[in-house]
């Protein structure tokens, strides 16, 4: 009973043992296997990470100085590109298009928030308050109403908040009621307040490392940068009876175009200044034929070359 209780405990013993090497064998096995697999996991990473980069796009060869990036676009919205257009349309409004779309009701509620301002001071911390669609409304208010006591307050808050702003909107603002003396002695006062403030001087604008740059059009006619258009009193102050003569005798003695004229000075060839100005531009263009080509001695018939038949019509 003895030597078979030892044998037992010898069999026992030599199965537990192996079974602990089986154990060792098979964690072995497995540490190797999560080796692999953690192995496989990375490949698989990077061919899909390699499937989701944007492929690369050849680039031309650059200089050693300059250095090739690349660009990327991201979208930013859901709408329409007509969509997009016409949500431009509504925040950035030109002067124009600003002139055409007053509202009635917002222009009287403007001049009744103009009368409430009793005092001096009142009336200046209002000016301030005003927003820019309230300022493209001082102008037209102005051309429109003749009561002195808010054409006298609307002129205290063109002198306080003279900006280009301003000007461009009472630019616009003449051109559609052109010739209104009244409207362009208070227009002219701006001008004057404006004259070394806001607007390039001529030493600037002659400049020849700046003229190239000042002459590049941005826009094609009748779109105008409006940000780098000239003030109109450097050539014609427009409450002076000389006006229109001044602005011919620029564009003649300059030797400049029509068209290049109306983009620099932002001016409308279909509203009544800047057709009062070419109308001006037609006939001192057939004076100065006639004095050049010495047809001043000659009567009407000869130079329009009309004949008896011509007359008898």
């Amino acid at each position: 009973m003895k030597i078979r209780k030892s044998n037992l405990s010898e069999n026992n013993k030599n199965k537990d043992d192996s079974e602990v090497k089986r154990l060792q064998e098979s964690e072995v096995e497995l540490e190797k296997n999560n080796g692999n697999l953690s192995d496989n996991n990375l490949t698989d990473n990077k061919e899909r990470s390699s499937i989701r980069k944007v492929p690369n796009v050849a680039l031309k060869e650059t200089p050693s100085n300059e250095v090739a990036t690349k660009t990327k676009f991201e979208r930013i919205s859901d709408a329409s590109l007509s969509e997009l257009v016409n949500l431009a349309e509504d925040l950035h409004v030109l002067p124009r298009e600003a002139q055409m779309k007053i509202n009635k009701t917002h222009r009287n509620w403007l001049i009744s928030q103009i009368r409430k301002q009793k005092t001096e001071d009142d009336l200046i911390d209002f000016a301030y308050r005003l927003d820019h669609k309230e300022l493209s409304l001082i102008f037209p208010i102005l051309a429109t109403t003749h009561r002195k006591s808010i054409v006298d307050k609307l002129n205290k808050i063109i002198s306080i908040r003279a900006s280009k702003v301003l000007y461009i909107h009472g630019w616009t603002t003449l051109q559609y009621i052109y010739p209104e003396n009244r409207f362009a002695r208070n227009f002219s006062d701006l001008c004057r307040e404006l004259e070394n403030l806001n607007f390039p001087s001529d030493s600037l604008l002659n400049d020849p490392k700046n003229k190239n740059q000042l002459s590049y059009k941005v826009l094609p006619y009748p779109h105008f940068d409006w940000t780098n258009i000239k003030l109109i009193t450097e050539i014609a102050v427009p409450d002076n009876r000389r006006f229109m003569n001044n602005i011919m005798n620029h564009i003649f003695d300059n030797q400049i175009t029509l068209e290049d004229f109306f983009y620099e000075y932002g001016i409308y060839d279909d509203l009544s200044l800047g057709m009062a100005i070419r109308q001006n531009y037609d006939v001192k263009k057939l004076e100065r034929r006639i004095h050049s080509e010495g047809l001043a001695k000659k009567s009407w018939r000869d130079i329009f070359k009309l004949g008896q038949d011509d007359l008898e019509i």
